[in-house]
């Protein structure tokens, strides 16, 4: 019977051995895929809250997926819908005090249908709200003019007015403090809400906030340039181009690195490389990356081109999605189908329950379950 005890404990010995500390055996399965019509928009994904907005209007969906509520206003009226998916606006009108034209306004709502403020006077241009509804972003001017100027109206203040010059786009950290705008060749420039320029860069090719929006990610040939808005900057050189997506973990010290031919898990200080992936599929890129909000998974999403021979409406229409354990030990792939290619796609993003993963392709939102 001693015998038989220590024949077992040398056993669990060498389980120990082999199974690396972290790792985990996991399975995926397709839990919901919702149909998306051509140019459809989806927000909400990381909040678990997701809108849909297409040329039919918006509709909303609950924590399982199922359709809550829908809002079809006339094709005229414009929306916009927080990255957060938690707030949301409908663009009116009012009569004017002086008897002139109209005037335009935008209505702010919560995800519960309440109206919680408005933006008056609006000007023409491209809208962005602000993740926790507090702020309208208007980007205003004319293309190619280089007359562009930012206007943002905030819920208890006058309208800010910001020159930039050009305009490409922009992006607002999750916890709605900055602005980071891609002014084209122009570069970028960061500002708080309140329209302040916090710094001005050259040329980038790719940017993103950390998770708690307190730093930022730069990345342009081969080198991402973190900055804490305000304060420091250190650079880390990959020596590697075609990098698609990023995500900046602050609170893990990690960088996720989707670069065409590699997915890398880095150190966020000083950019030592944890562990790498290539796509192991012929003519596979990876085209985008998200960490779970737990810090215990990776996800990239990898899109597959069957090759300049094939006709361009039927080269990219298959896809994978690569998910780790974040120590980079266990590798589960899940295939998706789709009817043609879409930039940055498909495009993963972690749920907030860290077991399932929202997966946008050009024609569907596939909802992807880890067992």
């Amino acid at each position: 019977m001693i015998g038989r005890y220590i024949d077992l404990i040398k056993y669990a010995l060498i389980l120990i051995i082999l199974i690396p500390a972290g790792a985990h055996s996991f399975r995926l399965r397709q839990l919901e895929s919702i149909p998306l019509e051509g140019g459809a928009k989806v927000y909400g994904q990381a909040s678990g809250n997701i809108v849909i907005a297409s040329k039919s209007g918006l509709k909303f969906f609950d924590c399982r997926w199922k359709p809550r509520f829908e809002l079809a206003p006339d094709s005229a009226v414009r929306s916009v819908v927080a990255e957060s998916g938690l707030y949301y606006g409908i663009e009116g009108q009012i009569p004017s005090l002086n008897g002139r034209a109209p005037v335009n306004i935008i209505n702010i709502y919560n995800a519960r249908q309440l109206p919680l403020w408005s933006a008056y006077d609006l000007a023409s241009g491209e809208y962005y709200l602000s993740p926790d509804g507090n702020f309208l972003v208007v980007a205003s001017g004319a293309e190619g003019l280089n007359d562009y100027e930012l206007l943002i109206y905030h819920i208890d203040r006058q309208v800010i007015k910001v020159s930039i010059g050009s305009f490409v786009g922009l992006t607002i950290s999750s916890d709605s403090k900055f602005i980071l705008v891609d002014c084209g060749s122009r570069g970028v420039r960061l500002l708080n809400s309140d329209g302040k320029i916090l710094g001005k860069y050259d040329y980038q090719k790719k940017y993103a906030f950390s998770e708690d929006g307190r730093l930022a990610g730069f990345y342009v040939n081969g080198r991402i340039t973190i900055i804490e808005p305000g304060k420091n900057e250190r650079r880390l050189d990959f020596q590697k181009t075609l990098l698609n997506d990023m995500v900046i973990r602050d609170d893990l010290g990690r960088l996720a690195l989707a670069f065409s031919d590699e997915f890398i898990m880095a150190d966020l200080k000083d950019g030592r490389v944890l562990w790498k992936y290539p796509p192991n599929i012929k003519l596979g890129k990876y085209v985008s990356a998200d960490i779970s909000p737990n810090g215990k998974f990776a996800a990239g999403g990898v899109d597959v081109s069957r090759g300049s021979d094939v006709d361009i409406a039927e080269r990219h229409v298959q896809g994978f999605i690569h998910v780790y354990d974040i120590g980079g030990q266990t590798v589960e792939k899940f295939e998706v189908g789709y009817s043609g290619y879409g930039q940055g796609m498909p495009e993963v993003v972690f749920s907030p329950d860290n077991r399932t993963i929202v997966v946008q392709t050009k024609d569907s939102l596939h909802v992807i379950g880890i067992y």
